[in-house]
Formats: C-alpha cells, sequence, structure tokens
C-alpha cells in the first residue's frame, strides 16, 4: 500500500531490531547496537565500519 509521498509501507511488525539512542540506526544484533551507542556516545559521531550493518536507518524530517 502506498503511503502519501508513493512510497509503499513495509510491515516490520514481525522484525525484531535493536536501535542505537543517540543516532537510531537499527541492528538485527543487540551487540551490533550497544558498540553503535557505544561509539555515538564517545565520538559524537558515526562509525562507517559499524553503520554498514544497520539494517534499517531512520527517517529525518526535513
Amino acid at each position: 500500500m502506498k503511503n502519501a509521498f508513493g512510497e509503499y509501507d513495509i510491515d516490520v511488525s514481525q522484525e525484531k531490531n535493536y536501535s542505537c539512542q543517540i543516532c537510531g540506526l537499527q541492528y538485527e544484533e543487540q551487540a551490533l547496537a550497544q558498540k553503535c551507542q557505544d561509539w555515538c556516545t564517545q565520538h559524537q559521531s558515526c562509525s562507517l565500519t559499524i553503520a554498514k550493518h544497520a539494517v534499517r536507518k531512520p527517517k529525518y524530517k526535513n
């Protein structure tokens, strides 16, 4: 089903992802989410090495 922006909505209710509480990236593994959160907290940035494993990116409003 398309939303108002012409994009298809995906039902993710059955997925269990873990989020970094700082940047919002989501991971399938809790350990990766924790590594991301630790990095973000310490460096005030995202690590591309960690972020490449993200399964979902946060949607930012313009």
